[in-house]
């Protein structure tokens, strides 16, 4: 079943939990790091594959013994 979100901030959807004050937080603790990667991608669309990818190309094809899970939290 779909469930309906609402929309904040442009066009981007927020969950009912996420309030203005969580936002808030997050715009004024969240620390950027230069060599970190996003993965941004609508629901059901690939994201697994997409962060498997870029894992991929960020340890130049070497897969090793890592689950995906300890790579793409």
């Amino acid at each position: 079943m779909y469930v309906r979100q609402r929309w904040r901030r442009g066009q981007s959807p927020f969950p009912p939990f996420i309030t203005q004050s969580i936002m808030d937080s997050l715009a004024d603790e969240f620390v950027v790091h230069d060599d970190d990667v996003f993965v941004v991608t609508y629901p059901r669309s690939g994201t697994t594959w997409t962060e498997q990818v870029v894992h991929l190309i960020l340890n130049q094809s070497e897969q090793g013994e890592l689950l995906l899970t300890d790579t793409a939290p």
